[in-house]
């Protein structure tokens, strides 16, 4: 099929975006990131209604909870949740790699969490706001963050020693979570098990200097215990890879890609 485009506006970023962007259910409030550390709020027709430094550049597209006005953005050593008050924000807590979780505004206990979120790659938020999955890319594995209940603030591993590297989550907002497997994993990669730091050093690096990946299209979905519901594979030197992003709307999955030129769709299983 073909689709026609057209640009109504655009917002110009000195340096790029650091975020694909992400909208609101409703579709009238649209967040990214810039390349000097802010999260940015735009309305529908590209005014900036707000920016937030938070320290860092955001590494991974930006989280929309479906109420409560919540995002969770992820840095290179933080995710953090954040609150949109309509004219402005704030930081309400941040998990970083001394693996602690801390309130900048809560005022309640310190959330102690049992990982470091340095390779943390991609957040989805559960249709009741609460918990979070977080793909942790070079550590092929997805963890569970616990938001609300007699849980909160615990964190346990759900699915562990994947196949490949999960890049973007996303929930269909019906119990699944589409995980998009990048590539499958490297021999000289996982060698560096003992080297963590190395490891994660040359999953830093420009994608030039990095072992070419396999062409292989992977995206699972799982729920929210980390049980593999759907396991789509295609490996083929034709095949729309590397898969980075993936996306339910209305029965359709569409598949983003950091290299592929262009997007793809295919049917929810």
């Amino acid at each position: 099929e073909t689709y026609m485009m057209k640009e109504i506006n655009h917002v110009n970023f000195i340096g790029g975006t650091g975020a694909s962007p992400a909208l609101t259910q409703d579709g009238l409030r649209v967040y990214t990131s810039d390349n000097f550390n802010n999260v940015l709020a735009y309305d529908r027709d590209l005014n900036e209604i707000w920016k937030l430094n938070v320290g860092e550049q955001v590494a991974a597209s930006i989280t929309v909870a479906s109420e409560n006005n919540e995002l969770f953005a992820v840095t290179a050593g933080d995710l953090i949740k954040i609150k949109d008050t309509g004219s402005s924000a704030h930081a309400v807590w941040r998990a970083r790699d001394s693996m602690d979780m801390y309130s900048n505004t809560w005022g309640q206990k310190n959330l102690n969490l049992l990982t470091a979120l340095v390779t943390a790659n991609g957040v989805a938020v559960s249709p009741n706001d609460d918990f979070i999955l977080v793909s942790e890319t070079s550590e092929y594995r997805v963890q569970k963050y616990w938001l609300k209940g007699d849980k909160a603030g615990q964190s346990e591993i759900i699915v562990d020693n994947l196949p490949g590297f999960p890049d973007g989550i996303s929930s269909n907002g019906k119990g699944i979570y589409w995980v998009a497997l990048a590539s499958l994993r490297k021999e000289i990669i996982d060698n560096l098990g003992e080297k963590p730091f190395i490891r994660k050093m040359i999953l830093r690096l420009p994608e030039s200097m990095q072992p070419a990946p396999d062409r292989y299209s992977f995206v699972l979905g799982i729920d929210g215990n980390g049980n593999i519901i759907h396991n789509l594979q295609h490996p083929a030197p034709d095949s729309y890879s590397p898969i980075t992003s993936v996306e339910e709307k209305n029965g359709i999955l569409y598949l983003g890609s950091l290299t592929y030129p262009g997007l793809a769709r295919i049917s929810a299983p």
